[in-house]
């Protein structure tokens, strides 16, 4: 899946910078030497090799022997079945390529082989008076054209193919060389698949012999991508000897090279899961829940590190200038973060959260209003799960800016009760209780030593007392144990010392307000029954 979101982003991009107009762009397709070679492509392939000629310097002397058109219908026959060279090497400069150690009007479009001698095939700038200076064919490799056709041989296949496969075309290609790169493709299917299954065979031997589990979690991390570029090499090794046409070979090569590119990228991503996820494994404790709250974001950042920088490396390879690329992101930056300020926002407050840390997954906390445990920190938003097991997603640019109160983070909590005790209790027993109750909280080990039993006032309905201590434990659940506890010990402590608890009062109103008091729990409620 993966792949096929990279790999449509690839094209995606190199479609819109093919059809993206330029100001800069020349008028005459035939001001860069890539140009020349591209329009007699396209024209020849399309059959149309009037046209196609008029990217050779044709002189009086090549007239006299072949016509402008059979000499563009054999260059296209040799540059389809010798040249090897990709366009994307040849300059795309008005002034060409001034590196190549040539005379600077001329310029190399690839090397042939004719019997036992190489062949240079040339462009030169010539001057043309309705359009300028331009770029063409060279007059000398003209000249070659009719050598280099004559040396073409049919190869042994065609020799036994039907008619029909050999003349009906798709796209400039024979219907027999369409089928060849099926059955080509299937076939480097099956060799990739094969060729990465017994090179894992043969290194679990020496895996099994290491205590580690690493190595094995990168071998079968690395199985799928191994297979695809075997297939790759096995399909371009291949489609050297089945020689379709050069537009197609340019294509297929192109894209073979986008594929190759992103499955080094594939790689990459998934060398960076198996290394994060035993990272996160290796840690303890709070550490572990620190980088595992981290790691998400920072595996996420770098696989789309990796996967620009496979995207670049094929838009350069496929011959686009990505300098230009680069600085026109620059331009269109500003345009973009303020058509996207939102997502900024939010990106920008998922790195706050990630470097802060107010919370890390894994924590219970208060946002806002609302408590949940954090389950994942993503670019764009925050995940929580509520108390109601539902997921609450917040976007990062929000909770970043909010008041947030980590539960996760507490050492103790705290135990701070007020006891209301009758108002008509004794004061001598308030000073033996009091005393009681502090040496009740200092017995307590699961009680910090420093706990504060006060008589905190003296109401109109009950005498206050505040218990003011904290529980030794992070855990809530621990602490509602050890709260029953001390509250059930608290209770035999006011039995012990024959002290009450006071009662709420109910208010009757019968024209005039007066106080009924509950009956206390040693008298029993009046019946009912008539």
């Amino acid at each position: 899946m993966l792949i096929r979101i990279i790999c449509g982003a690839v094209l995606a991009v190199a479609f819109g910078l093919a059809q993206q107009p330029s100001d800069s762009q020349p008028k005459d397709i035939r001001d860069t030497p890539r140009g020349t070679l591209l329009g007699f492509l396209e024209a020849s392939s399309g059959g149309d090799y009037r046209r196609a000629a008029s990217f050779l310097n044709i002189r009086k002397d090549h007239r006299r022997s072949t016509s402008p058109e059979e000499l563009a219908q054999e260059l296209k026959r040799v540059l389809d079945r010798k040249l090897a060279q990709d366009l994307s090497k040849i300059s795309s400069a008005t002034e060409g390529d001034l590196t190549d150690g040539l005379e600077p009007n001329l310029e190399l479009i690839g090397i042939v082989r004719q019997g036992d001698r190489n062949v240079d095939l040339l462009l030169e700038r010539v001057r043309l008076p309705e359009v300028g200076e331009v770029w063409l064919v060279a007059a000398s490799t003209v000249s070659l054209i009719p050598i280099l056709h004559a040396d073409i041989d049919t190869t042994w296949l065609e020799s036994f193919l039907p008619h029909w496969l050999l003349h009906t075309t798709v796209f400039d290609t024979p219907l027999w060389q369409w089928l060849a790169i099926l059955i080509l493709t299937l076939v480097a299917t099956a060799f990739g698949h094969v060729l990465a299954r017994i090179l894992i065979r043969s290194l679990n031997p020496l895996v099994r012999r290491t205590h580690s589990a690493l190595d094995d979690r990168l071998i079968e991390a690395l199985r799928r991508p191994l297979q695809l570029l075997f297939a790759l090499a096995a399909f371009r090794a291949g489609l050297v000897w089945i020689a379709p046409s050069y537009l197609l070979r340019m294509y297929l090569g192109r894209l073979l090279t986008g594929i190759i590119y992103l499955s080094i990228a594939w790689v990459l991503v998934r060398l960076v899961d198996v290394i994060t996820t035993k990272l996160v494994a290796a840690m303890s404790g709070r550490q572990k829940t620190t980088v595992a709250s981290i790691m998400p974001l920072t595996r996420r950042t770098i696989k789309v590190f990796v996967v620009c920088i496979a995207i670049l490396a094929t838009i350069s390879s496929w011959g686009y200038d990505t300098t230009a690329l680069l600085a026109g992101l620059g331009v269109g930056g500003v345009a973009v973060a303020l058509a996207a300020q939102k997502t900024l926002e939010n990106l920008f407050g998922g790195l706050a959260i990630t470097s802060d840390k107010p919370v890390l997954v894994g924590d219970f906390c208060k946002y806002g209003d609302k408590v949940g445990t954090v389950e994942d920190i993503g670019l764009r938003s925050t995940r929580i799960r509520s108390l109601d097991r539902t997921i609450v997603t917040v976007p990062n640019g929000e909770f970043s800016g909010m008041q947030i109160e980590n539960f996760g983070k507490r050492d103790k909590m705290s135990f701070r009760p007020i006891l209301q005790l009758r108002r008509d209790t004794a004061p001598q027993k308030l000073h033996s209780l009091l005393p009681r109750l502090r040496q009740l909280l200092l017995d307590n080990p699961h009680i910090e030593r420093t706990p504060r039993v006060r008589l905190l006032a003296i109401g109109s309905q009950s005498l206050d007392i505040e218990i003011f201590s904290y529980v030794l434990t992070p855990d809530y659940d621990e602490f509602l144990l050890r709260q029953e506890e001390i509250l059930l010990r608290l209770l035999d402590v006011f039995a012990a010392e024959r002290v009450e608890l006071a009662m709420p009062m109910q208010l009757n109103f019968d024209g005039r307000q007066r106080e009924i008091p509950r009956p206390s729990p040693q008298q029993p409620e009046p019946s009912q029954e008539k």
